[in-house]
């Protein structure tokens, strides 16, 4: 009961704060494009719409800003939104290298200044409008107000547990429904949902189909895959007698929950990550610059739990990245210890058993 009644006051005061934007007059906006200098080399910028805050929508994928059309104009109908091209991509002019992190970031900043799209103001007073809705409507909902104030209790020590104990998460796996409805806000039930999905003992197998590679074993405390990544990029054989580490051991040990929680470094990944499901007839993967190959990629934002079976297993298949992905050496809970072992190591035919059975399974 408790529960429900929690469910049913986060959607009320989602509602209390989406409906007074979903009344106003839905309009068509106008779509105008730019393309402004941001230091010696142009960006395409399309901006529509007006209002605060502005939407930025970012092309991360190797893709121009195209994707976003559909989406695009809808968003335009209720605020400004804005959309952009990365330097070399789309109809931007190439830009520095190496593309990183913080050159991306960067270029972003100094285009939506140049556009003079200013930075989103919070009203003065309290930053978050879930907490001005919440005071607002918490003496006529006091149950419901309890059960939020109880839930701020009880998270760190909810965290602490879950992090400490695979049996605890097992134990919580029936809060996953209610919890998926509810997580947009408040925050710290989106916490809470994420570290529930993460896997215990997991098989797993990941193979390298142009290098003819492969490893099985299990994965354990893996929260979402740009952690995967970087535990694959530590195991994952390599060949040659000269072959350097592709991630530095202070990496691999922040990503398996050991040290601090984040450092300044930058990874960059090996691969496209992809399902098994991507396989062509050939047992060879897609082009990662294929548009329809993206429908199979295994996405860093995304979580091991949703990574397709086969006969048991999480298989990540590995291919040729399609550009330059980095990110920085971190992970999600500061206490949850995080592994991924091999068990066996695949030869040549197993391999070759492996991917006949996923082609033949399409």
């Amino acid at each position: 009961m408790r529960r429900l009644r929690y469910f049913l006051t986060t959607l009320s005061l989602l509602f209390s704060l989406c409906l007074p934007v979903l009344s106003q007059q839905s309009i068509q906006a106008k779509t105008h494009t730019r393309f402004i200098d941001v230091g010696g080399y142009k960006l395409r910028l399309q901006v529509s719409g007006v209002g605060s805050p502005t939407v930025v929508f970012d092309s991360g994928l190797g893709d121009s800003l195209e994707p976003w059309s559909e989406v695009f104009s809808e968003i335009a109908r209720f605020t400004r939104v804005v959309a952009y091209d990365r330097a070399g991509l789309g109809k931007s002019d190439p830009g520095p290298t190496p593309r990183s992190f913080t050159q991306i970031a960067t270029e972003l900043h100094t285009l939506l200044r140049a556009a003079e799209i200013p930075p989103h103001q919070e009203p003065e007073g309290d930053e978050d409008p879930f907490q001005q809705a919440f005071e607002r409507l918490a003496p006529t909902m006091p149950a419901e107000a309890e059960a939020c104030a109880m839930l701020d209790a009880l998270f760190p020590a909810a965290i602490a547990m879950f992090s400490a104990s695979p049996e605890a998460r097992r134990r919580g796996a029936f809060l996953q429904s209610d919890l998926d409805v509810i997580a947009i806000r408040p925050v710290k039930a989106s916490w809470i949902a994420r570290i529930l999905k993460v896997l215990h003992e997991e098989p797993y197998v990941a193979i390298d189909p142009a290098s003819r590679s492969g490893i099985a074993g299990k994965m354990s405390g893996i929260v979402e895959n740009f952690q995967l990544n970087v535990l694959l990029m530590d195991i994952f054989p390599q060949s040659g007698w000269f072959s350097r580490r592709r991630v530095s051991a202070a990496a691999a040990q922040i990503a398996r929950g050991l040290g601090p929680q984040t450092s300044e470094e930058i990874l960059t990944g090996a691969w496209n990550l992809y399902t098994w499901r991507a396989l062509q007839p050939d047992k060879t993967l897609p082009s990662a610059k294929e548009m329809k190959s993206h429908d199979h990629w295994i996405w860093n934002e995304g979580i091991p739990a949703d990574i397709d079976l086969f006969d048991g297993s999480r298989v990540i298949l590995l291919g040729e990245p399609s550009y330059q992905r980095t990110w920085r050496s971190q992970r999600s809970f500061a206490g949850l210890p995080a592994d991924l072992t091999i068990e066996q190591k695949l030869g040549a035919k197993e391999i070759e058993d492996w991917l006949k059975r996923m082609v033949s399974a399409k």
